[in-house]
């Protein structure tokens, strides 16, 4: 686990300094995962994490 955080840009969605999802992007350039918390659902964390991991590739 800790040798794929290494090799791949990993962003955490915190709320109220808890953390309510993730996303991991390969170095590659693929998404591997989006994930949010079921208790934050339809808040558009999902969204913002998604659109996060596309500025990173353009920067």
């Amino acid at each position: 686990m800790e040798n794929r955080i290494k090799n791949n840009f990993v962003i955490m969605g915190e709320y109220k300094n808890k953390i309510v999802g993730f996303a991991e992007l390969f170095l590659l350039g693929c998404i591997d995962m989006i994930y949010v918390h079921m208790d934050y659902l339809r808040q558009k964390i999902g969204k913002m994490l998604l659109e996060c991991l596309i500025k990173s590739q353009k920067t």
